[in-house]
């Protein structure tokens, strides 16, 4: 997964002009936002599915957009009797974005696509609505997708720092070097105090070759804010190619002890359990990689051949 850890925020602009049931739809709204924060993603798309269906109504029938919201049944008018959207509150493109990141959550890509194309439909002017979607095409290594979201994104909102990001990232796994860069120290000139922007641009000078303008970022992201634990990983990523172990260490298991579902800190302790001839403790670590993220056993196996073939 390409470093979805990026923070999707959602802008809640706009929104509660009018609603049938204010008052219903606001509690299932905060309902969805904790179970997504604690990654009950289930809990969250069934909380945003009931805030869908309480404020907007979509009889659609004919149209260019049936086949996006067609088998959305609990959302649809039953008397079929146009073949337009009518949104009754604006909350419901937020909903499906909402909605769409749970999707993402639970890795299943085509559900996460079809939310965020009904938010678009809903709401053309919602520029995260194109940066979710853009997120899921980089998952899915669709650079040119995901690059003509984010410019999309980018121009709704000039100063959108994340949509800028977003693209330096689509941008490097293209391969435009120069455009991925240029996008990242954007980002720092718009927002010189969030230490995400540095993180972001630390993994792309790893990514790059510059190890030592990686290690700077990720410090001084640290600087910023010291429960960070991305930039503990990337850190500890930097201090294992050096070769210092009991700071990679240090590092993985900071960033564990902030966000335990970072597949690749726990696997970054397995190599050093490895190395270390503690193969027991490095299995567990690896087992543990796995079962958050399935998807990581082919590369980390590769890892682990690397590191036996190497040993003397």
């Amino acid at each position: 997964m390409s470093k979805i850890s990026v923070g999707l925020a959602i802008l809640f602009l706009g929104l509660g002009i009018y609603s049938q049931t204010p008052k219903n739809v606001e509690a299932l709204e905060k309902r969805g936002s904790e179970s997504f924060l604690n990654r009950d993603y289930d809990s969250a798309i069934a909380y945003f599915t009931e805030v869908i269906k309480l404020t907007s109504r979509l009889p659609v029938r004919r149209s260019a957009l049936a086949g996006s919201f067609t088998d959305d049944q609990t959302a649809r008018g039953d008397d079929g009797s146009g073949d337009q959207v009518t949104v009754i509150d604006r909350r419901t493109a937020v909903a499906y974005v909402e909605r769409g990141r749970a999707f993402l959550g639970k890795r299943s890509l085509s559900d996460a696509i079809n939310d965020f194309d009904r938010a678009i439909a809903i709401s053309p002017a919602m520029s995260v609505a194109y940066f979710c979607r853009a997120t899921v095409r980089v998952v899915q290594q669709r650079s040119d997708l995901a690059l003509n979201d984010y410019d999309k994104a980018l121009k709704l909102d000039p100063k959108f720092v994340r949509g800028y990001l977003g693209r330096g990232i689509a941008r490097l796994d293209s391969g435009d070097t120069r455009a991925a860069f240029e996008d990242f120290d954007f980002a720092v000139k718009l927002a010189p105090k969030d230490p995400l922007v540095y993180y972001h641009r630390g993994d792309a000078r790893a990514r790059s070759g510059d190890i030592d303008g990686a290690l700077a970022d990720y410090e001084f992201s640290l600087g910023l804010d010291t429960n960070f634990p991305d930039a503990y990983l990337g850190r500890g990523s930097i201090r294992l190619h050096r070769k210092d172990l009991d700071g990679a260490f240090d590092d993985y298991s900071r960033a564990i002890a902030l966000n335990d579902q970072l597949a690749s800190a726990y696997a970054g302790r397995g190599y050093i359990y490895l190395v270390r001839g503690k193969v027991s403790e490095a299995n567990a670590e690896f087992q543990h990689a796995f079962d958050i993220e399935p998807d990581k056993r082919s590369e980390i196996e590769a890892n682990i051949k690397l590191l036996k073939a190497a040993k003397p």
